[in-house]
């Protein structure tokens, strides 16, 4: 009898042991891309931890997902220039990177309404490279791209193949679209027309329904 009675209890036991460490393993899940990306971009944008939790809770498409103002402030932090990102200047910069930051700098201002006023010198060596590369690509999907290539350059071949398939033209798009399905292209960068944020989809179910579930 108290054989078994230690049974149960062992059991008891491992089923608890197994019900915390999943509740850890959900507490402890990351953010969906889409919503790191949107506070990444308003973070960029100059808005505040408090100001995007109340941006993004007004837009529908993240209604019901938008974190607690703590995991909102992580992911900001994250997004910040570190205070070793030196801004960009014109006067000093090598002479062929003007003519491809000068247009992003614009960009910038208009997507932060003002907030934000330059890129730094990182970004903008970056930049030059993506605009030399793809002449066409929009100044605001440049600087989108040269930001997640700075913050993780192993997204160095998704920048490549996205420019490479000129997804911004009708026709590069469908080109994009059909290698994508074919799963010829890994991962898919689209341009979300809320944030304007690069966003990666690691499968086509993904990248119709807006994101893992």
């Amino acid at each position: 009898m108290l054989k078994i009675r230690w049974r149960v209890e062992a059991a008891r036991a491992a089923l608890k042991v197994v019900h915390e460490s999943r509740t850890k393993a959900v507490q402890g899940r990351p953010a969906p891309d889409d919503v790191i990306g949107a506070i990444t971009d308003l973070t960029l944008g100059g808005r505040g931890p408090a100001e995007i939790e109340r941006q993004m809770g007004d837009d529908p498409s993240f209604r019901g997902r938008v974190p607690k103002l703590r995991t909102v402030k992580k992911y900001a932090a994250l997004a910040k220039r570190g205070p070793a990102s030196e801004p960009w200047s014109l006067v000093d910069a090598p002479a062929d990177e003007p003519v491809a930051v000068v247009p992003v700098v614009a960009a910038v201002i208009e997507r932060s309404e003002g907030r934000v006023r330059n890129v730094s010198k990182r970004e903008a060596a970056v930049v030059s490279r993506i605009v030399r590369a793809a002449p066409e690509v929009p100044p605001w999907d440049a600087y989108r791209l040269a930001r997640r290539i700075v913050a993780d350059p192993s997204g160095e071949r998704d920048v490549t193949e996205y420019l490479g398939f000129e997804p911004w033209t009708d026709d590069g798009r469908t080109r994009y679209e059909h290698a994508y399905r074919e799963r010829w292209v890994r991962h898919r960068l689209i341009a979300d027309p809320a944030f304007a944020e690069i966003q990666r989809y690691e499968t086509p179910e993904e990248a119709m329904t807006g994101g893992p579930r």
